[in-house]
Formats: structure tokens, C-alpha cells, sequence
């Protein structure tokens, strides 16, 4: 009797059963293998095709991440985004550091004007001219050392600004007659009259005091104001680093600044950097033949011993940025925050970014 197919098989499939069993259990894992890389495409993987494809399909919105209008580009490579990291870094680390010297600057400058305000205030007017009678060396010195050069702020040269103190102190004070109503007559005439009217209005009587005042008000108001500017700039960054508080030694930063006899190619930058650290200098200031004695000698004298740790390694590492950004209120790594109006309110953001798909955070 001839038996039915299955039964002639079964030998067959009983000895195949494994191999199949196996050839299953791998063509399983090779399907889920293929899903998850799938998936993996769609969520996770960080590349510039995989990026495309979940915009294309849907799934992410093409700006979620980086790329919009004004923002920072996308970034698919560690290593260039990490040289686009490490130049924005510097950048705002001379930022950071060019802001608070110009903040000691200001309180220094600041406090010079209360001290001369005081010794204003103690002194006395001459009642025949109007002058100040009192310390008024040191009052001179006082109103000198207020002006600081506050580069690269676009504002009123360091010369301008001292002149513009000091000058009240300069202007000739004519005596005028305690009482030009004493008239004598010597037998012959009457004499001693005088006239203090024009046009029959009084004179105004010249007051130094006030002048003076006047003068400090203004290079007061100047501080004051660029005081709040700096602090916007400074917001500008959207850094959340503390302040450093580590000080070098201004007038060793200054000599070790000042170049050696043989020309070096960096001349012009390190000259105009110790300069610019030397806080009092101003272009009508006459410096030696290597101009180390003046330099040196306006930094002990400026009344600020202290300059910024952060700025003094820059000074030494990268003395041909700095004086970029201290001379040219226009260099862009200020971002226009001197000159364009509002710019000092617009935060600063990185060119690019890398990417990383959002999909896989939100799954």
C-alpha cells in the first residue's frame, strides 16, 4: 500500500527541521537589525542626510535645531564645530576682558572726581575775582588723573577730556574793585568811580567754583553713561561664567610688553597695547626713543596698580587681537555693539552649532 506523501516526507523535514529553525531565527534578527537601523535614521542618527530625511518625511521641523534666518548655521562634524567653539571662546574672552578693565577704569575715574569735587567744596573764592584759593595742585591732579583713556569707546579723546577739566583752572580771574562805589575828591576832581554795568544791567561775576563743577559734571555724566553701556554689552554674551577676580601687575605687564631693541615684527601692536595700559597717555604724550621710561613711568602713576589676569595673558598670548579690538571700535569681534545704535542689545550666538536630532530626545 503506498503510503501518503506526508509520511514519505517526514524524514526529511525531521532532519531539516534545525537548519531551518536556525535560518529563521537569523533571518529575524537580520529584519529587526534592518528596523532599528531604520529607525535609527529617523531619530537618532546626527548626520546631514539623516537630518534631510526627517525634514523630508516630516518628522522634524528643518529649524528645530539650527539653520533659521539670523541664527547659527548647522554644524555635522565634531572637530570643525570644535574650532568654531574654541574661536568664539576667545573671542569672548577678549570681550570680557577689554569690559572690565574699561570697569576699573570707570570707578577709578569716578573717584577721582569725588575727590576733586571735595577739595572744590573746601576751597575758597577770592572776593575779587572769583578764584579758588585752596590745594589747588592737588585739585589739578585730581581732575588730570579722572581722565583715563576709555578705548575703544567712540567718545572724547583722553586729550580732549583733560583739557576740558583742567581748563577752568587756566582762565585768567581779573581782579575787580571791592567796592566801586568809593568815590574820593582830591581838591581837584572826584576819583575811584567805576562802572560795572553794560547797559545798565550788572556784570556777572566770574565763579571758578562753579566752572569747575560744570566740567566735573560733564566727564561725570560721560562715566556714568558709559558705565551702562558696558554692562549691556556685557549682557550681550549670555554667559553665565562668574567674573574672574585674579589680578596681574599692570606696570610689570607694561615693561614686559615694551619691545627689546631689535624690531620685532609685532612692534606696532605691543607699542599701542602698552599704551592703551598705561590709562593716562594720550597721542600728544612725547615718549622716549623706546618709549620705556614714559610708558612705564604713566603706569605707576595712572593710580591703578591692578590689571585683569585674563587680560594680561592675552596681552602676552594674543597682543595683535587686542589691539584690534582696544583701537577700532569697528573690529568685528565687537559685533557693531560701539557704533550701530541698538546692536549692544542683541545677543551674540555662535556662527553654527552641531547638529543633534531632537527626535531622539522627545521619543
Amino acid at each position: 500500500m503506498r503510503q501518503p506523501l506526508y509520511l514519505r516526507l517526514r524524514p526529511f523535514l525531521r532532519r531539516e527541521l534545525k537548519t531551518k529553525l536556525v535560518s529563521a531565527v537569523v533571518t529575524v534578527l537580520v529584519l529587526t537589525g534592518l528596523s532599528w537601523l531604520g529607525i535609527s535614521a529617523l531619530t537618532q542618527i546626527d548626520s546631514r542626510e539623516a537630518h534631510g530625511l526627517r525634514v523630508s518625511s516630516g518628522i522634524e521641523s528643518a529649524w528645530a535645531v539650527c539653520g533659521a534666518p539670523g541664527g547659527p548655521a548647522c554644524s555635522y562634524e565634531d572637530r570643525e564645530q570644535a574650532r568654531v567653539d574654541a574661536k568664539f571662546a576667545e573671542e569672548r574672552g577678549l570681550r570680557l576682558a577689554i569690559l572690565g578693565e574699561l570697569d576699573r577704569r570707570i570707578a577709578h575715574g569716578l573717584a577721582k572726581l569725588d575727590e576733586a569735587t571735595e577739595l572744590v567744596g573746601a576751597a575758597k573764592l577770592n572776593p575779587r575775582n572769583g578764584a579758588l584759593q585752596g590745594d589747588t595742585i592737588a585739585l589739578r591732579l585730581a581732575l588730570a588723573s579722572a581722565a583715563v583713556d576709555l578705548r575703544p569707546a567712540p567718545l572724547t579723546s583722553i586729550e580732549g577730556r583733560r583739557d576740558r577739566l583742567i581748563w577752568p583752572l587756566e582762565v585768567s580771574m581779573p581782579d575787580i574793585p571791592g567796592d566801586c562805589r568809593a568815590i574820593d575828591f582830591d581838591g581837584i576832581g572826584w576819583i575811584g568811580g567805576c562802572d560795572l554795568t553794560r547797559e545798565g544791567v550788572p556784570q556777572t561775576r566770574v565763579d571758578q567754583r562753579r566752572m569747575v563743577l560744570e566740567q566735573i559734571g560733564v566727564e561725570r555724566a560721560t562715566l556714568q553713561e558709559l558705565a551702562t553701556r558696558v554692562d549691556r554689552i556685557r549682557l550681550r554674551e549670555d554667559s553665565d561664567a562668574p567674573l574672574a577676580d585674579a589680578v596681574a601687575s599692570r606696570v610689570e605687564l607694561v615693561g614686559d610688553l615694551l619691545p627689546s631693541p631689535q624690531v620685532t615684527s609685532d612692534y606696532a601692536e605691543r607699542m599701542a597695547v602698552a599704551g592703551w595700559l598705561a590709562v593716562q597717555t594720550g597721542d600728544d604724550d612725547v615718549l622716549d626713543d623706546d618709549g620705556t621710561t614714559t610708558l612705564v613711568g604713566a603706569t605707576r602713576r595712572s593710580g591703578i596698580p591692578d590689571v585683569g589676569a585674563e587680560l594680561a595673558g592675552l596681552a602676552r598670548r594674543q597682543v595683535s587681537e587686542l589691539a584690534r579690538a582696544v583701537q577700532d571700535a569697528g573690529a568685528p569681534v565687537w559685533y557693531g555693539a560701539w557704533l550701530l545704535d541698538g546692536a549692544d542689545r542683541i545677543a551674540i550666538t555662535k556662527p553654527s552649532v552641531r547638529y543633534r536630532s531632537p527626535v531622539a530626545t522627545e521619543t
